[in-house]
């Protein structure tokens, strides 16, 4: 990892132990901030050095001090990485891209079944009394869920005069089209 002495009486951890530290940090950085482990690792390893050379006895555990000194400095990497970013985004032409298409609603119902076409435009076209449906599933709740709709949908389905088993395949029909 370094090319300085490990002093193991300075510290009571061995130097498996801190390198474990250090790369279970560095996976940490490229999983939840992104980049390259090499990276991290190379920050990480300065920043090991830096922690040896500046630990007191005494004052904390080897461990905490050295944790501390690479997780600020790869948080300043990755902040340092985030501002170069921000001053390169200007420079990027978007013009290139290609746009996406709009979503064709009715091309997309003309491929399901009648029952799973019937079901989509029953959603679409009756807002409001899905909605007066689903207020009275949230009974007072602020934020309306997916499975609120789904009943709601079923209860005015089998209000029609529909199967629970041709309700069912109307669903699993839309899910599978839109996955």
């Amino acid at each position: 990892m370094t090319s300085v002495a490990f002093r193991r009486e300075a510290c009571g951890e061995t130097y498996e132990e801190i390198e474990r530290m250090i790369c279970k940090i560095c996976w940490w950085f490229v999983e939840n901030c992104h980049g390259e482990f090499d990276d991290y690792l190379s920050a990480a390893n300065e920043a090991f050095v830096e922690a040896f050379h500046s630990y007191v006895p005494g004052r904390s555990q080897f461990t905490t001090w050295t944790y501390n000194r690479v997780r600020w400095r790869l948080i300043r990497s990755v902040n340092e990485r985030n501002r170069h970013a921000e001053r390169t985004t200007g420079e990027i032409d978007l013009d290139g891209f290609a746009k996406p298409s709009p979503f064709d609603l009715m091309s997309w119902t003309a491929e399901l079944s009648d029952d799973a076409g019937v079901v989509v435009r029953l959603l679409v076209q009756t807002p409001i009394e899905m909605g007066e449906e689903v207020a009275k599933l949230t009974r007072g709740r602020s934020t309306i869920k997916a499975s609120d709709i789904r009943c709601g949908l079923a209860r005015q389905l089998r209000e029609a005069g529909w199967t629970v088993a041709r309700i069912v395949e109307s669903f699993s029909e839309i899910r599978e089209a839109l996955t």
